[in-house]
């Protein structure tokens, strides 16, 4: 009896030094990583994020977002996950509307992390980053490719000269950048035309659920012929400015347009005419 009331204490002794499931680490980042429904899978699963923050649906859970299009939310009690410090999470979802192409629809969503990006890329495991720039401190992995009437997602590697998907075609990847001295660790999906319902359902089924919409932003499209009415013309007798070289009319470079006061400057180009304002600034005085 002795014996057994000794194990009890040494076994209860035992368990207080053991993590209790509220600490226990996350394994968000992980079901992030693939860009799937199987994220809110994880977040239903997972003890750390606060229930009030939740929305259930079944075995899943949505994390509520009040501010469209981009809502931050940061967690009172930042938590562990792949040896990460998990700080908050993000929700960008937008549509963009330009005249005469199809709408863009733009999504984002991931997590906010404590550490710096370079820390985020060299402590998740398993995961076969595609690129890793230095320079711009981000990085990206799990670029895939699906059209609308397709039942799966494909590699996908941008051609040259890429702009954005074609018709009907959604494109994900799973990105790390800087955030405000922090990292963001997130999935994007870009779609030209509205993506079908199964695509949404296996990527974002948050955005089916409810009466969410999705809100619309109006762009308009500055192409070159417009560029070029933007032109500033050369009025006759204006004066190049301050320090501009001298021009010898008569002796122009090879291949020099011909400048006789009818044409027209290039977009940008600085007007001849503000020389006279240049040299009676009071820096040039």
């Amino acid at each position: 009896m002795k014996f057994l009331v000794s194990a009890l204490a040494a076994a209860g002794a035992a368990l207080t030094l053991l993590p209790s499931a509220q600490a226990a680490d996350s394994q968000l980042l992980t079901a992030l990583s693939t860009c799937r429904a199987t994220y809110f899978d994880a977040i239903a699963k997972d003890k750390n994020i606060p229930e009030s923050l939740k929305i259930r649906d079944g075995n899943r859970a949505y994390l509520k977002v009040e501010k469209q299009p981009l809502d931050v939310v940061m967690f009172e009690k930042p938590f562990k996950d792949s040896g990460l410090t998990v700080t908050g999470y993000v929700f960008n979802d937008e549509i963009i509307r330009y005249v005469g192409v199809p709408d863009m629809h733009t999504h984002f969503w991931g997590l906010i992390v404590k550490e710096d990006w370079k820390s985020v890329v060299d402590k998740l495991k398993g995961i076969d980053w595609e690129a890793v720039d230095s320079r711009h401190m981000s990085a990206h992995a799990n670029r895939m490719l699906r059209k609308n009437d397709e039942k799966e997602w494909k590699a996908y590697t941008h051609p040259q000269n890429y702009e954005y998907p074609d018709l009907g075609a959604s494109e994900r990847a799973f990105h790390v950048q800087p955030y405000e001295n922090q990292t963001m660790v997130f999935c994007g999906m870009l779609s030209a035309g509205a993506p079908e319902e199964a695509i949404i359902a296996d990527v974002r089924p948050d955005l089916l659920y409810g009466e969410q919409k999705v809100p619309i932003r109006e762009e308009q499209i500055v192409k070159d012929s417009e560029k070029a009415k933007a032109k500033t013309p050369i009025e006759p007798g204006a004066q190049m400015p301050a320090n501009h070289p001298k021009i010898d009319m008569e002796n122009l470079p090879a291949g020099h347009p011909k400048i006789d006061g009818t044409q027209e400057l290039p977009a940008g180009h600085p007007d001849p005419a503000s020389r006279q304002k240049i040299t009676q600034s009071p820096e040039t005085k």
